[in-house]
């Protein structure tokens, strides 16, 4: 998707006027919203490191940024890792779990033939981190134009395992003959899936259909560009994927093992047209004259495009808005509202990227977001720096603001044995939002503009007071004295709580077991100057909080 993002960035910042930083604006109350830091250019994906509570970006060059937020001062980021430290050439995500950092892409991207990858960075006493191969593939033809390669990347929730996008080679299933080196190829057996790979051992792909097909990597086909993934509380996996140069709709779907998800033959809930005999791009409604697509020449009379399989595609979940559901009538191309029309659609506005996406999966935000989903979206839209994106001029969302962070709310249909959401947008005034986390009641995001525009934000929802409180009181034990120079007591604890002191590097300094509830003593004396974890677990959860030794 990020080399997709930079070719549409060429035509759209061509005809919208510069902007300075970005300013985010709450659409609804009891929203708060700060700009924590300006990051460095390109940001493409933000991880937080649950031992120290930093936050980590990469940009596409394979360079890795660790923010730190200090207790006093200004926040500031500082280069981490280099493609040389953790070796993927053109990383596209980056995740953690526990100690672990997990970094995927490709290699070789710019040539012939690439390679997917995904590395692991185990985390060692010192601080420092051993990287290991996870997995990689056999070299595999990459395309001239709409190469999405490895993008989409998500952890189990237990960290046994990764889900993994390799996204389309090409735009709509059209040949991409890579300068006529591949001539008459589309899609290859290593594209347009989802695999799911073991995190404990090494993993070798073969791009070879037979092979694939009884390897039990592959998760789920169909898949153009499923850039962002999550688990919502009970455990389903969401995706969301941007859509081709034609105006289809931008899907949201429940991903499930062994379903087909209908790429190159529908996206959104809109079929290819390119798929049928007699079909005449210059009369379609559907594709700006402006897209790149178009300019290419990729929507053609294709004799050759190969037939649908015999296997029944998964629906996009159907939006009932109020938001993000804008359309073009096939008919006469004009713009409409679905839910003003009383009607729904699958999923999204057309070119609005849909990204960043995140689960409220501890429900600890307030009843009106508990639970529930949230995206962002990534291309501008309607009154983008006071212009508005005229349909027949831009590859932009038609008249639909789109750069937002919107809430998601998912309901279970049984008879549909699928999901139906209401998307409402929340803060809107964003320049490119890329990438978020969430965090108790917060929503970090990270843009993914130029130089001064490239924000970091704190987004701050109303918090679920009950719920948190009741974590707090279950999970969480006091530290005091904090500051500390000498001694520190952490109590109350309960029977069997574990207590694990980690440096700001996340060496482990300190480890102890309790026997029975009550406070236990440490000392400290020996400790360096400087900020510390102090992480108290249980069968009931666990709990990590900041220790100053001064």
């Amino acid at each position: 998707m990020y080399r997709q993002l930079l070719v549409v960035i060429s035509f759209i910042f061509s005809l919208e006027c510069t902007q300075a930083q970005s300013i985010p604006v709450a659409l609804k109350q009891g929203i708060q919203i700060d700009r924590i830091l300006t990051l460095r250019n390109g940001a493409v994906r933000l991880a937080k490191n649950p031992l120290n509570g930093n936050f980590y970006y990469n940009d596409a060059s394979g360079n890795i940024f660790e923010i730190t937020i200090p207790s006093s001062g200004f926040p500031f980021d500082s280069l981490l890792y280099t493609t040389a430290d953790h070796g993927v050439q053109y990383p596209q995500c980056i995740a953690f779990y526990d100690s672990v950092l997990y970094v995927s892409g490709n290699n070789d991207h710019t040539t012939k033939y690439t390679t997917g990858i995904i590395r692991k960075g185990s985390l060692q006493a010192n601080g420092t981190r051993v990287w290991s191969t996870l997995m990689l593939t056999e070299p595999y033809p990459t395309a001239d134009y709409f190469d999405h390669l490895f993008s989409g990347m998500v952890l189990s929730t237990t960290g046994d395992s990764i889900t993994i996008c390799s996204g389309a080679r090409g735009d709509h299933g059209e040949v991409q003959s890579r300068y006529n080196f591949f001539p008459g190829l589309r899609n290859v057996p290593l594209t347009s899936i989802l695999l799911r790979i073991p995190t404990d051992t090494f993993t070798f792909l073969y791009n070879d259909s037979a092979w694939l097909a009884n390897s039990g990597f592959v998760f789920a086909r169909g898949i153009r560009n499923t850039f962002s993934m999550a688990y919502d509380g009970n455990g389903n996996l969401f995706g969301v994927e941007n859509s081709c140069g034609r105006d289809h709709h931008e899907e949201m779907n429940w991903l499930r093992r062994g379903k087909h998800y209908g790429f190159p033959y529908v996206m959104g809930d809109t079929y290819n047209p390119q798929q049928y005999a007699n079909y005449i791009p210059a009369n379609d409604f559907m594709i700006s004259h402006y897209s790149p697509s178009w300019s290419i020449h990729a929507w053609t009379n294709d004799p050759g495009f190969p037939a649908a399989p015999a296997v029944s595609f998964e629906a996009a979940i159907q939006n009932f808005g109020p938001d993000c559901d804008k359309f073009r009538d096939t008919l006469n191309g004009g713009i409409k509202d679905a839910s003003d029309l009383g009607i729904s659609m699958g999923t999204f506005t057309a070119h609005r990227s849909p990204l960043g996406l995140v689960f409220d999966t501890d429900s600890l935000i307030d009843a009106s977001y508990t639970g529930d989903g949230f995206m962002l979206s990534w291309t501008p839209g309607l009154d983008s720096c006071g212009c508005i994106a005229n349909p027949d001029s831009t590859t932009g969302p038609f008249v639909d603001p789109s750069e937002d962070l919107v809430h998601l709310h998912l309901m279970y249909d049984s008879l549909l044995d699928n999901y139906t959401l209401n998307a409402e947008r929340i803060v809107g005034s964003f320049h490119n939002p890329v990438d978020a986390v969430i965090d108790s009641n917060f929503i970090y995001v990270i843009e993914n503009g130029y130089g001064a525009t490239s924000g970091f934000f704190k987004i701050t929802l109303p918090p679920l007071q009950t719920k948190i409180q009741q974590v707090i009181s279950e999970n969480s034990s006091r530290i005091y004295p904090n500051p500390a120079s000498e001694v520190i007591a952490i109590g109350p604890c309960a029977s069997n709580s574990l207590v694990v002191i980690y440096n700001a590097l996340g060496k482990q300094m300190h480890a102890k077991i309790t026997r029975e509830i009550n406070k236990i003593y440490i000392d400290c004396s020996d400790f360096a100057k400087g900020i510390y974890f102090v992480e108290v677990s249980n069968h009931k959860g666990s709990s990590m909080q900041k220790l100053i030794i001064q």
